[in-house]
């Protein structure tokens, strides 16, 4: 739910020149809804072996691409977007259910690394979903600066993931969860239908 919201927002609120978005779905393939958006550049499931390792160079090539294209600007995107007078789309790279790629395959976890740690500089950002407190290696986990909660099972759950939460707990609906950002919040996504 909170990834479809999250992609139907950017695709109502944003332009394909200002985001373009590619998922790799490897959930139950329900982001496939969104597929006929034009910020939607393509969207690889878990049997598309091909298209997949295609779309990881892509991402590959188009950061050293950004890289060069940045050199006068600090290297940075929002450097790059302020001061040029040119627009240039944010990449945001989507991976639904992170704990069936990483099992199916393991061998791009060290080019996902690479990609989550320089990424967000040149304007391309990694969201990643996960079933459980565990499936996100530390490697990968401390390249991302926002953390979303939904139900979890156990509350201990919220703690491993999120630290010292106090006593804040969401409450049991659809959708709702917590994240931190000064303090840890409670919050309820949308269900777009």
């Amino acid at each position: 739910m909170f990834l479809s919201t999250l992609i139907y927002s950017l695709c109502t609120t944003y332009m394909p020149e200002d985001v373009n978005i590619y998922i790799i779905d490897f959930g139950s393939e329900s982001l496939r809804v969104h597929e006929k958006f034009p910020q939607v550049g393509d969207i690889v499931f878990a049997s598309e072996r091909d298209k997949l390792l295609k779309l990881m160079g892509l991402i590959g090539d188009e950061i050293q691409s950004r890289k060069k294209l940045f050199a006068d600007y600090n290297g940075e995107y929002k450097n790059y977007i302020k001061n040029s007078g040119k627009r240039i789309p944010l990449k945001v790279i989507i991976i639904n259910n992170y704990d069936s790629f990483k099992e199916s395959y393991s061998v791009l976890e060290e080019t996902l690394i690479k990609y989550t740690r320089e990424g967000e500089r040149y304007g391309i950002i990694f969201i990643i979903s996960a079933t459980n407190s565990h499936s996100i290696y530390s490697k990968v986990e401390r390249n991302f600066h926002n953390t979303f909660v939904l139900d979890m099972p156990d509350k201990s759950a919220y703690v491993d993931i999120l630290g010292k939460i106090g006593n804040v707990y969401p409450a049991e609906f659809d959708g709702r969860g917590l994240f931190r950002k000064d303090e840890v919040y409670e919050f309820q996504t949308a269900q777009i239908c």
